[in-house]
């Protein structure tokens, strides 16, 4: 969500999920599947994966996500003072 138009292989979101591999490996399909997600293949045998920007859904869940993280800055920033 923190970068959308990331490319990235499945090592690379386990990691930054802290997941195992084999976890995020089983889930990606359905994701791709319900078109939250693309794949592209890179090489003969390797794929990056990205959201898919142009979901109505994945644009839902951006602008929540958006508005989250705008209320949290607004609340660390009233708990400092």
């Amino acid at each position: 969500m923190e970068n959308p138009d990331t490319l990235l292989n499945l090592r690379e979101i386990a990691r930054r999920i802290d997941k195992n591999p084999g976890s995020v490996t089983r889930t990606i399909p359905t994701l791709v599947g319900m078109n939250l997600v693309t794949q592209d293949k890179i090489g003969k045998v390797t794929h990056v994966y990205s959201l898919n920007t142009d979901n109505d859904l994945v644009k839902l869940l951006l602008e929540f996500y958006g508005k989250l993280t705008s209320l949290n800055m607004k609340t660390r920033k009233r708990k400092r003072r």
